[in-house]
C-alpha cells in the first residue's frame, strides 16, 4: 500500500491508506485481483486493461482514482 503526502496537484476523496469495499467477498474467501487491471495484456490503467481483467474472469481490479487541480477525476499511479 503506498503511504505519504498527495502532491499539492491532487485531492483525494479518502485518505490514501482507507480502503474501500465496492464488491462482495466471495464463498471462497480467497479473491484474484488485477493490479492496475491486467498489465500483462495491456497498458495498465487503461481501459483495455480493466476490460480484460474482467474478461479474464478476476474477482476485483485496483487502480487510484485522484482529483486534478480543476476538479476531474484522473485514473494515476501517484
Amino acid at each position: 500500500m503506498t503511504t505519504g503526502p498527495f502532491r499539492n496537484t491532487s485531492k483525494s476523496f479518502y485518505k490514501q491508506e482507507e480502503n474501500i469495499m465496492l464488491w462482495k467477498q466471495s464463498e471462497t474467501n480467497i479473491w484474484v485481483a488485477g493490479h492496475r487491471g491486467n498489465p500483462a495484456e495491456a497498458p495498465e490503467n487503461t481501459m483495455a486493461s480493466f476490460r480484460n481483467a474482467m474478461e479474464a474472469g478476476l474477482d476485483m481490479i485496483e487502480l487510484d482514482i485522484q482529483m486534478s487541480g480543476d476538479g476531474e477525476l484522473v485514473i494515476m499511479h501517484i
